[in-house]
């Protein structure tokens, strides 16, 4: 998902959003699969080297994290030059194998949503707008969020894909 998909995304729809995701994630799993068990049972991984599913929440978790620490750079600092990396998701988030199993990943996942939507909802509502650059980009901390959300929404729409393929091969 594109930031842009996000238009017209405030940052108190935002907090929803994020603390939305790890139930969304958890809902995908079966009760097994959620301790390492069932489909997810050994060294199961998609074909074609695709990220595992905790890979995927690790992703997730990853741009939540690192986008979060931009925005508070962001809100704290006067027009901060930020890593060109906050835009750049295969770099930034390294989806990949994941460790732990997915109910470990989706404990992370929750307290980086919880950690960045408790901060928006501290954030006076016109502190959204503080720029910063990213190259040569001109942003501010609303596009920054919207690119948390839209970044985690990207990694986690494609769990179930991920499950069913998994399961099939199981």
């Amino acid at each position: 998902m594109e930031r842009s998909a996000l238009s017209s995304l405030a940052p108190s729809d935002a907090a929803v959003a994020l603390r939305s995701l790890p139930r969304r994630a958890r809902e995908q799993f079966r009760p097994d699969e959620l301790t390492g068990g069932g489909a997810l049972a050994g060294a199961a991984v998609p074909r074609g080297g695709a990220p595992t599913p905790a890979g995927l929440i690790g992703a997730a978790t990853t741009a939540i994290t690192m986008v979060g620490k931009a925005i508070d750079r962001t809100l704290v600092h006067d027009d901060p030059d930020l890593d060109v990396v906050v835009f750049d998701r295969a770099g930034r988030d390294h989806p990949g194998a994941g460790t732990g199993t997915p109910g470990d990943a989706i404990a992370a996942l929750q307290a980086a949503a919880d950690r960045l939507a408790d901060d928006i909802d501290r954030t006076p509502l016109g502190d959204w707008d503080r720029p910063a650059t990213v190259g040569s980009e001109r942003i501010t901390a609303l596009e920054l969020l919207k690119e948390a959300v839209a970044s985690a929404r990207t990694y986690l729409d494609q769990l179930g894909t991920t499950l069913v393929e998994l399961r099939r091969n199981s």
